[in-house]
């Protein structure tokens, strides 16, 4: 599948481009002094890092949260059985939210909190899927709208403005706020108590040395 086929540096192509691609230019713009202390950096994640069956995006089944395993899902040996878009999506949102609340407590300088927009129509997400799904996610797509289920682009962007222009305190440093369970829309709240996985410190840690390994 193209999805886990390696880079030049030995990433899988759906890795490189959802968390070690995010990772590295923050990691240069800080070191080049264009991110200003106390600035938010925020992670565009997605409700598939805690799994969302009802679109058939699978939570991710960590084992032992150790740097080798999640060294194994960036470079794509783990996808033995399984090398499907919503797998291997799931696997790379879920790992590049735990980098960034990994860097929460690694680096006080900066404000880091995960976002997901929801499921937002007029984006290019359907493109990776396959056809048969492409077709049914568009026809579809006007009717979950109507129902709650979808919304803008408007919608989705407003929620990384909430974040970044969080007045009232309301979005803590290192969590991932999305969707409430079951839906794809509507308020932001943590994710943690939804896919305990992502609270675990040490995962956290581990993601980060995982990913700061393609660097």
């Amino acid at each position: 599948s193209d999805f886990v086929a390696q880079t030049p540096d030995g990433i899988a192509n759906i890795m490189a481009l959802n968390v070690v691609g995010n990772a590295k230019l923050v990691d240069e713009l800080i070191k080049a002094k264009k991110l200003a202390p106390g600035s938010t950096i925020v992670y565009s994640s997605s409700e598939a890092a805690r799994g969302v069956k009802s679109f058939g995006f699978p939570a991710p089944s960590i084992d032992s949260g150790s740097v080798d395993e999640f060294k194994s899902a960036l470079d794509g040996t783990m996808y033995v059985k399984d090398k499907s878009y919503e797998t291997t999506y799931s696997w790379a949102k879920c790992i590049g939210t735990l980098y960034f609340s990994g860097l929460a407590r690694a680096n006080g300088d900066y404000r880091w909190v995960s976002v997901s927009p929801g499921a937002t129509a007029g984006t290019n997400l359907l493109n990776d899927l396959g056809l048969v799904q492409r077709l049914m996610f568009k026809m579809l797509a006007p009717i979950m709208k109507l129902f709650g289920m979808a919304h803008d682009t408007d919608a989705g962007a407003g929620r990384y403005l909430a974040v970044v222009y969080d007045t009232e305190s309301k979005y803590d440093n290192g969590v991932f706020y999305g969707s409430k369970d079951g839906k794809l829309t509507g308020d932001l709240v943590d994710q943690t108590p939804i896919f305990e996985d992502l609270g675990m410190t040490s995962y956290q840690d581990n993601a980060v040395k995982a990913v700061e390994n393609f660097f």
